[in-house]
């Protein structure tokens, strides 16, 4: 630091330094309001419902508290939706199948016929 005597005979400090000191105490003060800005939240998982499909102490707390006669009833109900989904997923894989196979017959077809891709996309687009 340098210092200079005023007009008046005090001893001053000069002014770059008053000035850089100034600088210092602004930055400080910048940071400790940094400090007070809080941090983005993390963003929490979303919670999953526990269900009896999901959480097997949850199935096995009510299964506990359930009768003889509950459970089979529940389980013979679960069998026939059990059998009735995977009848309706073989239905719609071999709906699929069909579908597919009649693409590729069309597709054939239209190559003995001539026709290029690019036609037939533009008639299956409009």
């Amino acid at each position: 630091m340098s210092f200079e005597q005023n007009s008046s005979g005090h001893t001053v400090e000069n002014q770059s330094n008053q000035q850089g000191a100034a600088h210092v105490s602004s930055s400080v003060e910048g940071k400790s309001q940094g400090a007070q800005v809080s941090k983005p939240k993390k963003t929490r998982r979303k919670s999953v419902e526990k269900t009896v499909f999901n959480s097997l102490p949850l199935l096995r707390k009510l299964s506990g508290t359930a009768t003889t006669q509950q459970l089979k009833s529940t389980y013979e109900a679960l069998g026939e939706i059990v059998s009735e989904r995977v009848a309706a997923d073989e239905e719609a894989a071999r709906i699929e199948r069909e579908q597919t196979n009649l693409a590729e017959q069309l597709v054939a077809e239209a190559k003995d016929k001539g026709l290029t891709l690019d036609v037939l996309m533009k008639v299956l687009n409009k």
